[in-house]
């Protein structure tokens, strides 16, 4: 007895449905969104071969993908490393920052200019986990609509920022310290000689004066006679230290135009 091994498919089995039109429009609409990020990856990757500069890219990759329309266009940033500077690979630097001269950055530090550039003077000390961020304003818990203008953030010279602070001050002059844990908030603008306490947050909207120390859970306020003295024996010991230990970064060699023939 043979038995025939082939199966008829059913005409509703092999029936295949048409698409509708709302599918066949959400697959063109996405082509052609990828279509436009394919060419701003390769805009972004043209500019980068002659800028020799780390392309920020300002858009989610997350699929689906929503209209071209709503593409953020790119920036390349480019970090300044001045020369004498001692600055950790581990450390997370973003955006548009300069750092001067004899100044450290320890492992683990991150100096992100969302908002804007972030310029830091020299003979700086920034030791680990600490944050100094140029963040965007924000009005009511949200982000501020008129925050389109670049705003620069400014640090001075021989400034402290020990473990684990944060610092979104706008202003710093020069012989600071903020110390382990503390917070300066973005309307904060520090004089010279200023001292922010070990666990204090200040958030004010003011210029604190010069030899202000700010101390204590209450964060109580009294003025010292003298301004910190410069960390330079530190500075100097970290400078010949830590290379030993850790790879440094250096800022992007420019690019010299071939010589015409």
């Amino acid at each position: 007895m043979s038995f025939d091994k082939t199966r008829e498919t059913s005409p509703e089995k092999s029936t295949r449905r048409p698409h509708s039109h709302s599918s066949s429009s959400s697959h063109s609409s996405s082509n052609s969104s990828l279509g436009a990020l394919t060419a701003v990856l390769s805009r972004a990757a043209k500019e980068r071969r002659l800028l020799n500069a780390p392309i920020v890219l300002q858009y989610p990759l997350d699929l689906p993908l929503p209209p071209a329309i709503h593409l953020l266009p790119f920036h390349p940033f480019v970090i300044k490393i001045a020369p004498g500077a001692v600055v950790c690979v581990e450390s997370d630097i973003r955006g548009e920052v300069t750092i001067g001269a004899r100044t450290v950055v320890h492992p683990k530090a991150r100096i992100i200019a969302e908002a804007g550039p972030i310029i830091i003077g020299e003979s700086n000390l920034i030791e680990e986990q600490v944050l100094i961020i140029n963040r965007h304003p924000e009005k009511n818990g949200q982000l501020d609509p008129n925050r389109n203008e670049p705003i620069t953030m400014v640090i001075g010279s021989n400034n402290v920022f020990e473990v684990g602070c944060q610092s979104e001050a706008l202003k710093i002059d020069d012989n600071n310290i903020v110390e382990s844990k503390a917070r300066v908030g973005r309307d904060m603008i520090l004089s010279s000689g200023c001292v922010v306490g070990a666990c204090c947050n200040v958030e004010t909207c003011e210029v604190l004066p010069e030899n202000t120390v700010i101390y204590g859970k209450n964060c109580l306020r009294r003025l010292q006679s003298e301004k910190p003295q410069p960390q330079t024996l530190q500075l100097d010991f970290l400078m010949k230290i830590l290379p030993n230990y850790h790879h440094l970064k250096r800022s992007p060699k420019p690019q010299t135009p071939p010589a015409k023939s």
